[in-house]
């Protein structure tokens, strides 16, 4: 073979021509809306979930044992449903896809090439990701809201000139401590009077919204383990209420891409004697 030598600028334009292919090859159909109701969904306390939505940016979470970080992609629908994609922070290749509701928990290795597919329980949730975390919770720390519903039956109080909010679910007991514009700062998970987690909102972005004042969402979330341990770290870059998955798509099935993967057992647990 002969090696090409031409010089670096009569390569450019090619190179210029070959990126915008690909760009167009590569972009991401824009998302189908539903009728949003800012209004219902500005308050900490909100009738109904905030579904559902897409957001961007990025993510830092412990999976397997090995802290895992890059650019996220999740999308949130009725269920909730929930679908996070987690791309290599250097190649760009999809590297992780979580996919789960309140029953089942599916997640995908592309790395290794493996799957773990099973109930969304308490000990599933602990040994893959060293959090206890159920699917509305997960909700309650990306959108910065509480059903109403569930802090009245709850037992939910709100003190100090409203900069404070507690209320219990089923065990667990939820504190939280809320900005001048009435959204949490702080939450803390207890129970037994022991702490499962802390989560800091650090940050909120503005969505701009017509009609009124914008939408407060949380921009920068941490959440920290019993041990004081940063597990899980979440930057918004871009928040789409409204947006819901496209037709056709099945957010808890194993897609074509893994069917060949090898299933996986949770770690620690040891297979059935035969």
């Amino acid at each position: 073979m002969i090696p090409i030598r031409a010089p670096l600028r009569t390569l450019l334009p090619g190179i210029a021509l070959l990126a915008l292919v690909l760009a167009a090859c590569t972009k991401v159909p824009p998302p189908v809306l539903v009728p949003f109701d800012a209004a219902s969904f500005r308050p900490f306390l909100i009738p109904a979930p905030l579904l559902p939505f897409r957001a961007e940016g990025a993510a830092q979470f412990t999976f397997n044992g090995e802290r895992n970080s890059g650019e996220m992609t999740l999308q949130a629908a009725a269920g909730p449903v929930f679908h996070l994609k987690l791309l290599a922070r250097f190649t760009g290749a999809l590297a992780l896809e979580v996919r789960f509701d309140a029953r089942r928990l599916l997640v995908l290795d592309y790395i290794n090439k493996r799957y773990y597919d099973g109930a969304n329980t308490p000990q599933a949730r602990e040994r893959l990701f060293a959090i206890d975390l159920t699917p509305e919770e997960f909700q309650t720390l990306l959108t910065g809201r509480v059903l109403q519903a569930h802090f009245r039956a709850g037992g939910g109080t709100l003190a100090e000139g409203g900069t404070r909010a507690t209320f219990q679910a089923g065990a667990a007991r939820h504190h939280f401590r809320l900005d001048a514009h009435g959204l949490p700062v702080e939450w803390v998970k207890e129970r037994a009077g022991a702490r499962v987690f802390r989560v800091e909102f650090r940050q909120y972005l503005e969505l701009p919204l017509a009609g009124g004042p914008p939408l407060r969402l949380p921009r920068k979330v941490r959440l920290y383990g019993q041990d004081s341990a940063a597990l899980l770290a979440i930057g918004v870059r871009s928040f789409i209420p409204g947006a819901r998955p496209r037709p056709g798509t099945t957010p808890l099935g194993l897609p074509g891409a893994a069917a060949h993967f090898s299933p996986a057992l949770l770690p620690g647990a040891h297979p059935p004697a035969r």
